[in-house]
């Protein structure tokens, strides 16, 4: 049942925004409406003629849950059509007429092939912009090749810059074709940042880059951080320590020096320092992936570190942050009721979401799994019972843990929110979480500076 839409008054700010560029970003907190926001500007350019339809490039899962579900929300877009590019099919769907064309961005070469001449008058909105960071990818050559004939295009995300100010190259580039920072990466490189660490291969800031580039992007891009216009109650975190057992401390540090692990079913071997990485924090988890995809379990700390936690809790629900497959494997084993979000099999699928989530929010499922790459973006209702969000793995990536954690602390959510990492001590766990500290400074030192822009 839709019912009228009455904007707050900065989602009144974002439609004017919107309205008054044919290029813009809003850079919104989970929460603060991205979706209607942009649904709102698309139906006045269509009142006015000035939009025939939109088409959105968003994350599968938000393409199935967001993009499909808010405009049915309310009185002005319920009666949209929606054609979903993805599926047998598509092919039909593009030939059809439809208001809004969703597409998932692993679609975009199919649909660059296939792209009707009409588009031309289309509207472009890129969500979750950070799926175009990077301008290297395939993805971002391929929708390059388009981007000029759509006569409006606008960015969405809530973490524009989640591993540093590197990221915001191809985003911007996707909104306004080098308006901002140029036609090409090598000049942005250059002109923001120095070469350093091994052999030149990444790139630091220039002292006074930060300030240059939020000046250059503030005139495009609206920003709006969830505590500057909503009351959210207290978010706690709080670190969890488990000790390694020590036969599971003499094979971490094994790994840390030599990358070698040695099973007696078998060798796991890292061959470089980043795959080390991974097999440590694995260790960390309680268990690791051999060279022949057997899991080796060396210890359980952490799992009982989660049972502790569970049951302190005493069925107030949890969502609990895994990342390796075979995390999860183990458990589910000591936890066999409690359904999983994450694309492997058994997982709760796009059509059986709704249904979960109604019985999340009566309390009926006490603990949640779900891979951050699967429910960072796209799941909302879950702040409707949940005060708890548990990472039993530390993830390096800022983008998906602020939206994992914002799934639960959200408008809508009327108690305080805890946030328990559970961190294997000495380890690189506390090295994962030191990193996500560092990036959010710059995540944190981005929005805060653009809100400033635009308060002033």
């Amino acid at each position: 049942m839709s019912e009228p839409y009455t904007p707050h008054k900065y989602q009144e700010d974002g439609i004017a925004f919107l309205l008054e560029r044919g290029c813009a970003g809003l850079f919104l907190h989970p929460g603060l409406g991205k979706t209607s926001t942009t649904l709102a500007t698309f139906h006045i350019l269509k009142q006015q003629g000035l939009a025939d339809s939109m088409l959105v490039l968003a994350p599968l899962r938000v393409c199935y849950t967001t993009w499909v579900s808010e405009p049915k929300k309310w009185d002005f877009s319920s009666d949209y059509s929606i054609g979903i590019l993805h599926g047998p099919n598509k092919n039909d769907v593009l030939r059809e007429q439809h208001d809004i064309y969703v597409l998932n961005y692993d679609g975009l070469a199919w649909f660059v092939e296939n792209m009707p001449k009409c588009f031309d008058s289309h509207m472009l909105v890129m969500d979750e912009s950070t799926k175009l960071k990077h301008a290297n990818t395939q993805r971002f050559k391929t929708l390059k090749k388009v981007l000029n004939k759509f006569r409006r295009r606008y960015i969405l995300t809530g973490t524009p810059a989640p591993n540093g100010l590197m990221d915001l190259f191809g985003q911007v580039y996707a909104m306004d074709l080098g308006a901002t920072f140029g036609p090409y990466i090598t000049h942005f490189r250059n002109k923001y940042f120095t070469p350093s660490g091994f052999n030149g291969y990444e790139w630091k800031p220039k002292p006074d880059a930060g300030e240059r580039i939020f000046e250059a992007l503030a005139p495009r891009v609206l920003t709006m951080k969830t505590e500057d216009y909503l009351e959210l109650p207290e978010l706690v975190e709080t670190t969890v320590e488990v000790e390694l057992p020590p036969k599971a401390r003499a094979i971490y540090t094994q790994m840390e020096e030599q990358f070698l692990l040695s099973f007696k079913a078998g060798d796991v071997v890292a061959s470089n320092s980043a795959v080390a990485s991974m097999k440590c924090r694995q260790i960390c988890g309680g268990s690791v992936y051999g060279e022949d995809r057997a899991t080796h379990v060396v210890h359980s700390a952490k799992l009982d570190a989660l049972e502790d936690l569970i049951e302190e809790l005493s069925g107030q629900p949890a969502l609990v942050a895994y990342e390796f497959e075979h995390e999860l494997l183990e458990i589910k084993k000591r936890f066999p009721d409690a359904p999983h979000i994450g694309g492997t099999k058994g997982s709760v699928s796009n059509a059986e979401l709704p249904a979960l989530i109604a019985k999340w929010c009566r309390g009926e499922i006490p603990m949640l799994l779900a891979n951050p790459a699967s429910l960072a973006h796209g799941v909302d209702g879950l702040q409707g019972a949940g005060r708890a969000v548990i990472w039993y793995t530390p993830t390096w990536n800022l983008e998906y843990r602020e939206q994992y954690i914002r799934r639960i602390w959200r408008q809508g959510q009327k108690e305080r929110v805890f946030v328990y990492n559970i961190v294997a001590s000495k380890t690189v766990d506390e090295v994962v979480m030191s990193a996500i500290a560092s990036k959010d400074k710059t995540q944190t030192g981005l929005m805060n500076a653009l809100r400033d822009y635009w308060k002033k």
